[in-house]
């Protein structure tokens, strides 16, 4: 490392935790008696942000989608820590069910400055992918990926095929 750069920037390159942009994640859930359940996380620290109090109570991340060779993209998944089981009792309850996520990407400074601008990401969940006693996997859809998308009747045209008849 050079030895002419000034002691904050060196300060800041040791850091374990990057300050310049934070996730902060949302997830609205319906309870079984129609009741919403809005939990708010930020996997870093807790901290409070317009309003709201993001708490530091359980780690998660989101996998990011990526594009195949043949043009298929993959959905992202969020894998979230299950502590004392909590996360199995959403999943058998059916909380999770269309369960809504959002991943809000803040600077630090606006944070700190509790100023509201960001970039939202917006998911709904798809499937458990997996659920054990220590973490539970989430696959997540776009809204225009989702299960109850249909294709308008005037969209869709039955192939022709002559040779084929049905009896």
């Amino acid at each position: 490392m050079r030895i002419d750069l000034p002691t904050s920037h060196v300060e800041e390159a040791m850091k374990l935790e990057a300050t310049a942009l934070v996730e902060l994640f949302q997830i609205e859930m319906k309870a079984p008696g129609g009741a919403i359940v809005s939990l708010y996380i930020c996997p870093q620290k807790t901290l409070t942000w317009q309003g709201k109090t993001w708490a530091n109570n359980t780690p998660c991340t989101i996998s990011e989608t990526s594009m195949t060779a043949g043009g298929e993209v993959t959905r992202p998944k969020m894998s979230i820590v299950n502590p004392n089981g909590l996360w199995s009792r959403y999943v058998h309850q059916r909380y999770t069910d269309n369960a809504i996520f959002r991943r809000y990407r803040v600077l630090r400074s606006d944070i700190d400055a509790n100023i509201n601008s960001f970039h939202l990401s917006l998911w709904r969940a798809s499937k458990i992918v997996s659920l054990s006693k220590n973490t539970c996997v989430i696959e997540l859809r776009t809204a225009l990926d989702g299960h109850n998308f249909k294709i308008p009747a005037d969209t869709y045209r039955p192939p022709n095929y002559p040779a084929v008849s049905v009896a």
